[in-house]
């Protein structure tokens, strides 16, 4: 039992470290962070270039295709691109410096921060087990924990990423590099359905382990806690417009996400070499439908949420200069 706990404990180490690099990842200024509005300032004289030192405003020919794709609110291609400006060696330190800025606005963009609301689902379900004892302290076993991590959750977050983005994005005001992206209420939110992930999920476990053993309740977690991140995943694409609206169906890329992510789930319960692999066991159908029914509380809280209209990011809106200029 010792080493099991310990496995444990340290799964939930590495979550609540990861969770502490959100919480410190907000756009701020670095030293010799080029400001664009000080056009003879000077960027980190000690930094290794090939040529003379980067001033304000020059960019590489690798940065400026980059930041024409940025300007031009093509998000992905930007990333991709700005990404290689940041991890090459064929640009100076201003121009990764510059990098950096956009590359964040781009990620941001694309909702790519949204995908970490799985963390928060991982830390609750390892620190209520270990707390309650449930499964012996361990929910799910290293090699599920891997599993889940690498298929569903990274399944769900490419659809994310790159699904259709709501119609008047484009008519947002650009955000300020002051503000974090995990605002304070976002992450409170973040963390009441990371809560409703480890309740459903413990609850599950708990209820099961005398029902049908230990083996068929770790199972049932795992697919139970998929579940849940499929359901939020579909909620998180609108904030504000129903999973069961129209709009749903209008991204397709989402969709096929989350169908890879549930067939993910089914194989790891039903083919002979994930239950080998992953020490799991396969499901009757009552079992199935239990976990499912279960899973379905975080969709029930997320609609609830959307029907009181609250909201749990702040979009700048743009500054009211037409009617002022028509006055004028």
């Amino acid at each position: 039992m010792l080493p099991r706990r310990w496995l444990g404990v340290g799964c939930l180490g590495s979550g609540l470290a990861l969770a502490a690099s959100l919480f410190c990842a907000a756009p701020a200024r670095a030293q010799g962070v080029i400001d664009l509005d000080e056009a003879d300032e000077q960027v980190d004289e000690k930094a290794p270039a090939p040529g003379p030192s980067v001033t304000a405003g020059q960019m590489s020919e690798n940065a400026r295709a980059a930041k024409a794709l940025f300007d031009a609110q093509k998000w992905e291609e930007a990333a991709l691109a700005l990404y290689g400006v940041v991890a090459g060696d064929k640009d100076d330190e201003g121009n990764k410096q510059l990098a950096q800025y956009f590359l964040s606005i781009s990620l941001y963009r694309m909702k790519l921060y949204q995908a970490s609301y799985a963390l928060f689902g991982f830390i609750a379900t390892f620190l209520g087990s270990s707390l309650l004892f449930i499964a012996g302290g361990l929910p799910f076993l290293p090699l599920q924990t891997l599993y889940v991590n690498f298929t569903v959750q990274v399944a769900l977050a490419i659809g994310l990423g790159y699904g259709k983005p709501r119609p008047d994005l484009m008519h947002d005001a650009p955000r300020s590099p002051e503000v974090p992206i995990l605002s304070r209420r976002l992450i409170v939110w973040l963390v009441v359905a990371g809560l409703t992930m480890a309740v459903v999920t413990l609850g599950i476990i708990s209820w099961a382990t005398p029902q049908y053993g230990e083996d068929v309740a770790r199972t049932m977690g795992v697919v139970a806690f998929s579940l849940t991140n499929i359901w939020f995943a579909l909620e998180t694409a609108d904030e504000e417009k129903s999973v069961f609206s129209s709009e749903t169906l209008q991204n397709p890329t989402l969709l096929k996400a989350a169908g890879i992510a549930f067939l993910f789930t089914i194989l790891a319960t039903e083919l002979r070499i994930t239950n080998t692999i992953l020490d799991t066991v396969n499901l009757t159908v009552q079992q199935w439908m239990t976990a499912f029914v279960v899973s379905l509380a975080v969709l029930v809280i997320a609609e609830v949420k959307k029907l009181l209209k609250i909201r749990t990011t702040t979009v700048p809106a743009l500054a009211a200069t037409e009617p002022a200029s028509a006055a004028a």
